[in-house]
């Protein structure tokens, strides 16, 4: 709005000068007076004068608005930071490049805006590294901070699976099922370890959770 009114201002101002120079008396000048205290004033000046003072509030509003400007430019950027330090992870752990996955995830999850995005893929990680012990605990952290608990239980489930605990696992992933029947990755568990689950428990290798 200031500054809209400033370039109306502007274009006034060179109009009345354009029109001063083509009059053949080129002096105008106007009487400004409150109560008994009056003067006469150029109006180039007093036009220059209005323009002086607009333009002074406009730069003034702007520096009032810099620092909040700043601080958003600041958080805006700290979050791209993370989505990008995100993205790398989750591509190195698409590759299959585990422990650099991890690195960048540790680095994004430091973000509050992709930590739970971050944690989650950490738990699949150490799920992938057989390091249960550790998926179960990141797991346990995230899920305070998660209100999607599908997500987490579906990470317990696989959890579960990894350990050799299939019975537990299945009876976890048929309730999924009745949230949402159409899942993909839920279908795909159930088809992959329903005929496991009358067999007997088996023997796990050593987790490699520090």
């Amino acid at each position: 709005m200031i500054r809209k009114l400033l370039l109306l201002l502007l274009a006034l101002g060179v109009l009345l000068i354009i029109g001063m120079v083509t009059v053949e008396d080129p002096d105008w000048r106007v009487m400004l007076q409150l109560a008994d205290w009056g003067f006469q004033i150029n109006v180039a000046v007093m036009i220059a004068l209005v323009i002086g003072i607009f333009a002074a509030l406009y730069l003034l509003t702007r520096l009032v608005r810099l620092p909040v400007q700043v601080t958003r430019l600041l958080r805006l950027r700290k979050e791209a930071r993370g989505h990008d330090k995100l993205a790398r992870g989750l591509l190195l752990y698409l590759e299959g490049r585990l422990p650099s996955a991890r690195k960048h995830l540790i680095a994004a999850a430091r973000h509050p805006d992709c930590a739970l995005q971050a944690e989650l893929l950490l738990v699949r990680c150490a799920i992938k590294e057989n390091r249960l012990k550790a998926a179960s605990r990141a797991l346990d952290a995230a899920q305070e901070k998660s209100g999607n608990v599908f997500a987490t239980s579906l990470l317990r489930a696989e959890i579960l699976l990894a350990e050799g605990r299939i019975q537990y696992a299945l009876q976890l992933l048929e309730e999924l099922k009745q949230t949402q029947p159409d899942n993909v990755r839920v279908l795909e568990l159930l088809e992959t370890w329903s005929a496991r689950g009358n067999q007997p428990e088996v023997t796990l290798p050593p987790d490699k959770s520090a």
